[in-house]
């Protein structure tokens, strides 16, 4: 009897360690949370997820979840480093973005990251608002005559 029960929590032991061990050390990262101005171009980049052992990363999947009304199309979704074209929004919007990656042991694992687009615009004020761009003013239009010399203000 004790034989059996020994032999039986061995191959339960070594079962566990199949199923659980290469799934606690085979990990996607989606990369830190970022900020981008609406309008430009922001990099997903999954290039620090890590296999375990002598398995290989097989896949890679960028996907957009909680939408909030701004849908964005990534490029390269299939690749460890993806981009996307922030939306034009009218407040501060919070995307979310899953990564997954699929490892040749044919285990999955998933991670999220989150890209805040800030709003360039502020109809609020006209002050200048820190993610606005610089404006150049070169004063008001003038007509003159050829060889004239002009003074700009």
């Amino acid at each position: 009897m004790t034989k059996r029960l020994l032999f039986t929590t061995i191959l339960f032991l070594i079962f566990l360690q199949t199923l659980l061990v290469p799934q606690a050390f085979a990990k996607a990262n989606a990369g830190r949370d970022q900020r981008v101005n609406e309008g430009n171009k922001a990099f997903l980049d999954g290039s620090k997820s890590k296999p375990k052992g002598k398995d290989t990363i097989q896949s890679y999947f960028w996907k957009q979840v909680e939408v909030e009304g701004n849908p964005v199309t990534i490029k390269n979704a299939n690749d460890r480093i993806a981009i996307f074209t922030a939306p034009q929004v009218s407040r501060d919007t919070k995307l979310t973005f899953k990564l997954t990656v699929r490892f040749a042991s044919g285990k999955e694992d998933t991670d999220d990251t989150k890209v805040y687009v800030l709003d360039r615009d502020d109809d609020e004020d006209d002050d200048e608002d820190a993610n606005d761009p610089p404006k150049a003013e070169a004063g008001p239009i003038q007509n003159v005559d050829e060889k004239i010399i002009v003074t700009l203000d």
